[in-house]
């Protein structure tokens, strides 16, 4: 634990990183090892994702002096661990100092914001192991490109940044259309298939009028969006030089327009995932998945255009999808099948005071079961809105509609959630699953699963990818597993439950 005295500069440090205040991550201070005494240390932090949730990485360390280990440690904590490029936290120091030079010498530079087209469907494709795959390949790609002075890392689930100094617009259009072109001629060896992915490239200068590395970034974001604006690249495969005239107003209002005309002709679409349970208990349970259908007739995910659209047109998608959902699930009690799915709501619907007495409505005048319907949550949801979630959970308990929380475990203490909501079903983050490949890996989940189960809690396994995952989980006590090696999303719900 960090020293008494040293105790008030950690509280300082930790509001000013999380506020964005300093670009420093490394923390030294003295600190108490488990004999009581004092060990001078250094606390480095740095800014991770997993499975698409943020999250904080921090390595603690005693000042030893060794310059090799020294090096060491920081190369690690500027990498990547799935690709070996630099991360997120590297990528903006770097981005922030190149800001700062411009801005004090006048110099020029550029930033290449590399988004994978159709990533999600890439998911849905060849399961996760298999987009991973993709992602190390297109990344070690776009490095073997670059010149040796150009910084590339990796800073979202499919997204690359590339730091270029001493270019003009010319040169990182020019720049960024070799990379563009390389990634469309490449070809990624998954398993026994042959994956072929194209890319959306968005590219912002960097010159002496450039405000904060932040507005570039966003900058070099907003023009990689706007690339499948542009007639002819409907599908991505594109780039983009920012240009704030043209991209004004125009993406979030076409893609909303696009959604309440899909919401009004009934054309979303409804997929659905067997949740497989291992306990040999009664019911036949199905995920419901939503996808926007494009001009191409392709499958989009809703990680792909939720965080671009307003909070009451969520809600009307929730909205949506509960009232499809249920006329889906009452044909299925009708052909006598004991049919229950998991519902996803989205943080605006948490937070909708509206939403239960619409839902009682719904369910007195489906005559469907309460218990049927299975609301789930994210972790990180419930706990950014915790009373709101609280006050949910119970109105839905009280309807008698069971509730579940998904991507849990990634709190410090995740447990502490149930001390506030009630949950009947709880889906362990993604990133677990992953891990099992090692043996700390595969005790950690089977500790998430112990605490679960003492809670009284049925726990489910996402992202199950092949057969030796399923030998290992049928001993943790896991009661439910899920994942393309049982089945991917369907369109009917004509699982053979009976097979298993």
């Amino acid at each position: 634990m960090v020293y008494s005295k040293d105790q008030g500069r950690f509280k300082i440090f930790l509001k000013d990183f999380n506020a964005g205040k300093t670009r420093s991550a490394d923390f030294e201070c003295k600190m108490l090892d488990i004999a009581g005494k004092e060990v001078d240390s250094r606390m480095m932090f740095a800014r991770a994702t997993y499975d698409d949730e943020p999250c904080i990485q921090v390595m603690i360390r005693a000042n030893t002096g060794n310059a090799d280990l020294e090096s060491k440690l920081k190369q690690i904590s500027s990498q990547d661990l799935l690709t070996g490029l630099y991360n997120k936290q590297y990528f903006n120091q770097q981005l922030g100092d190149a800001v700062d030079q411009a801005v004090i010498s006048g110099s020029n530079g550029a930033i290449a914001y590399v988004n994978i087209d159709r990533f999600g469907q890439c998911k849905g494709d060849v399961g996760i192991e298999g987009a991973d795959m993709v992602v190390c390949d297109v990344g070690h790609l776009i490095r073997s490109k670059c010149r040796e002075e150009d910084l590339v890392a990796r800073i979202g689930e499919d997204v690359f940044g590339i730091l270029l100094h001493d270019s003009k617009a010319e040169q990182a259009q020019g720049f960024a259309e070799h990379i563009r072109k390389a990634i469309e001629e490449h070809l990624v060896a998954v398993d026994q298939r042959t994956i072929q992915v194209t890319c959306s490239i968005g590219v912002a200068l960097i010159n002496e009028s450039s405000r904060s590395p932040k507005e570039v970034l966003q900058h070099a974001h907003e023009a990689s969006y706007y690339v499948r604006k542009i007639e002819g690249n409907e599908k991505g495969n594109g780039v983009y030089l920012y240009n704030p005239s043209q991209l004004a107003n125009t993406d979030s209002e076409r893609l909303e327009a696009k959604i309440q005309e899909a919401i009004k002709n009934n054309s979303l679409k409804l997929l659905f995932q067997p949740v497989i349970n291992l306990r040999d208990e009664g019911g036949e349970h199905y995920e419901t998945l939503l996808r926007l259908v494009d001009s191409d007739d392709s499958d989009v995910s809703p990680q792909d255009f939720l965080a671009e659209i307003s909070p009451e047109l969520k809600r009307k998608i929730d909205r949506w999808v509960i009232l499809n959902t249920g006329k889906r699930l009452a044909q299925q009690r009708v052909q006598g099948h004991d049919t229950r799915l998991f519902i996803n709501l989205t943080n605006e619907s948490l937070t909708d005071e509206s939403l239960i007495p619409w839902l009682q409505k719904l369910l007195k005048a489906s005559k469907l079961p309460s218990h049927a319907m299975i609301f789930q949550f994210t972790e990180a949801d419930a706990i950014n809105h915790l009373k709101q979630a609280q006050a949910m959970t119970h109105a839905l308990n009280k309807l008698g509609c069971k509730v579940a929380i998904s991507r849990f475990g990634s709190a410090i203490d995740p447990y502490k959630l149930f001390e506030h909501i009630h949950s009947d079903y709880v889906k362990v983050d993604g990133s677990f699953t992953q891990e099992l490949n090692t043996e700390q890996g595969m005790d950690s989940l089977k500790t998430l699963l112990e605490g679960i189960g003492e809670h009284e809690k049925a726990s489910i396994v996402p992202f199950v990818e092949n057969a030796s995952i399923v030998a290992q989980l049928w001993t943790s006590g896991v009661n439910f597993i899920q994942g393309f090696y049982l089945s991917g999303p369907i369109t009917q719900m004509n699982y053979e439950f009976n097979d298993d």
